[in-house]
């Protein structure tokens, strides 16, 4: 399966994963010791969500990458949210976890402009 193929598998099964642990009931999920365990959740999910639809993108040709690279994950984590209220009678929506999903692509695309400028520098400098 060539590199693109097997990046849509991995962000479509990562979706697919995340939206069954939002809509159902979670009881056991490992305790970080805060009071904030379910925003970190949310902000490591997101990070890997965003890293993973970075990496769909990575090779394709379609304009505005980084956009969608945004868009995507936090238009999908309102819906997630919005659904909770509706959908799910054992999870709510919490405006607070839209915040953390959001902070959680921030993240990711600040790494990834990170990494994309250190090899854009690596690449840039003179070799004698």
């Amino acid at each position: 399966m060539p590199n693109k193929q097997l990046a849509l598998v991995a962000l479509i099964g990562f979706v697919a994963a995340l939206t069954v642990l939002s809509l159902i009931n979670i009881t056991s999920v490992p305790d970080l010791g805060t009071a904030n365990d379910d925003k970190i959740y949310h902000v490591i999910a997101y990070f890997i969500f965003t890293m993973l639809t970075y990496n769909y993108f990575y090779s394709t040709t379609v304009k505005y990458k980084m956009l969608l690279v945004f868009c995507i994950p936090v238009i999908y984590g309102i819906i997630i949210e919005f659904l909770q209220g509706v959908v799910s009678s054992v999870r709510i929506s919490d405006f607070y976890d839209v915040i953390a999903n959001f902070s959680g692509v921030v993240i990711a695309l600040i790494l990834i402009k990170f990494i994309v400028n250190l090899k854009l520098n690596k690449n840039n400098h003179l070799h004698f």
